[in-house]
């Protein structure tokens, strides 16, 4: 059997990988003249840090697995990250969570984040049994219903705003928290549901050490060690199946494949279903800026936020959505007197920008001079389709034999959905 991968990012490299341990021929045609997609290396400073995507979830070993068999060492992160609020700067912890959903009642966050009476309406949600809001498939309703309508403006909203850019009610529960419903029928409770997906007092996200992008350094050097070839600078032109198999063309020639593994984002996925006549429902994309700032200003190793803060709230004088001390969260990006900060925005932000904001969340005053390296990158954030468009888009694919399509925009945001999708899409 022979198999073509469309697209080079970590779905299509996980793809890859499968069908090579299959014992299939793999080619890879990856468009960009590098690998990776959403997960990027960026030098700053005198450092390689990650410039998209930095860390997987835990909630499952999908990725943890993965990175073992590929010799990569996963590491934890240090610090504890923060909730910033106009009025109470920076100090909200909220560790043992998901998506800004507590695992406990008794949790800081809720102590600190709620009045008397908005903490009354939440512990509701113990009472109320595990039936009541499952079948709502929005975020945010359903925390609305268990927790109060404050808890998700003041927890829940800062998360999903500030990690992906996103309004708790345009989020689909079991794309961006898979089992949580099914844990709260079993449990009884919102609050029961999380802490039995969180384990509390263990870590929700994990790196190989030396960045995120490792994995795709890893995925590629075992991809070519199999005998599978990368071709970069290479986009698909043309593509057809002729009822024996699929014809690729792309600026190397035509090749042959018995099947095709499309591993694409959503945009790029409906041009290309447009070479075959076919118009596909496409979900919209979020632009996303990461500003990576490396810094030599001494009260930085203080850690006045650990790991990282969370905009609460919007205020007039701050722009960032979230900051992140990459250094002290990862401690093999322990630099001494360097440190590393990626702050998040939703429009290209200024140098000045950056440290204006970066001085209000650090309550530390920081200028050119103590600024080292800088860069800005975009990423267009996918949105993975409805389960009900998915389903469209499968029925209408269904009459071309041996074609797949996987990546975040079919299988949902986060490394471990991206992993799982791509490696059932070929098994």
């Amino acid at each position: 059997m022979s198999a073509v991968v469309v697209g080079g990012g970590l779905a299509g490299l996980v793809a890859a990988r499968e069908l090579l341990r299959k014992g299939e021929v793999v080619d890879l045609f990856e468009a960009a003249d590098h690998l990776g997609g959403l997960v990027a290396p960026i030098t700053v400073g005198d450092v390689v840090v990650d410039g998209g995507a930095e860390a997987f979830a835990l909630r499952t070993s999908t990725v943890t697995d993965l990175c073992n068999q590929l010799g990569l060492e996963v590491a934890e992160p240090q610090g504890q990250p923060h909730i910033w609020w106009p009025e109470a700067p920076y100090r909200w912890p909220m560790a043992n969570g998901v998506l800004g959903i507590p695992a406990s009642l008794d949790d800081p966050s809720m102590t600190a984040a709620l009045t008397p009476d908005e903490l009354a309406v939440a512990v509701q949600d113990l009472q109320m049994g595990g039936d009541a809001a499952a079948d709502e498939s929005r975020l945010g309703p359903l925390v609305q219903t268990r927790l109060g309508a404050a808890v998700v403006e003041r927890l829940v909203a800062p998360v999903t705003r500030g990690v992906y850019g996103r309004s708790p009610d345009d989020m689909e529960v079991d794309l961006m928290a898979p089992g949580l419903r099914e844990a709260m029928r079993e449990h009884g409770s919102l609050v029961a549901a999380v802490s039995a997906l969180r384990k509390p007092g263990a870590a929700a996200v994990a790196q190989p050490v030396g960045g995120l992008f490792r994995l795709v350094d890893a995925l590629a050097a075992d991809i070519e060690k199999r005998g599978g070839r990368i071709h970069l600078g290479h986009p698909l032109r043309e593509w057809h199946h002729d009822g024996h198999g699929w014809e690729i063309r792309t600026k190397a020639g035509p090749l042959r494949a018995d099947r095709v593994i499309l591993a694409v984002d959503g945009r790029a996925a409906g041009e290309l279903f447009a070479l075959l006549g076919e118009t596909v429902e496409v979900p919209p994309t979020h632009p996303s800026f990461q500003a990576v700032v490396a810094l030599t200003h001494p009260d930085i190793a203080t850690g006045p936020v650990g790991s990282g803060v969370i905009v609460g709230r919007r205020d007039d004088a701050l722009v960032a959505r979230a900051l992140t001390h990459y250094s002290l969260k990862w401690p093999w990006a322990d630099l001494g007197s360097q440190h590393i900060l990626r702050l998040a925005y939703a429009a290209a932000p200024s140098q000045t920008q950056v440290l204006k904001d970066a001085s209000l969340l650090l309550g530390i005053d920081l200028v050119d001079d103590d600024v080292l390296g800088y860069e800005v990158l975009h990423w267009e954030m996918p949105t993975a389709l409805a389960p009900d468009a998915r389903a469209r888009l499968l029925e209408k694919l269904s009459k071309y034999e041996g074609l797949t399509v996987t990546g975040a925009w079919m299988a949902g945001n986060g490394i471990a959905a991206v992993v799982t999708a791509a490696t059932e899409a070929v098994a």
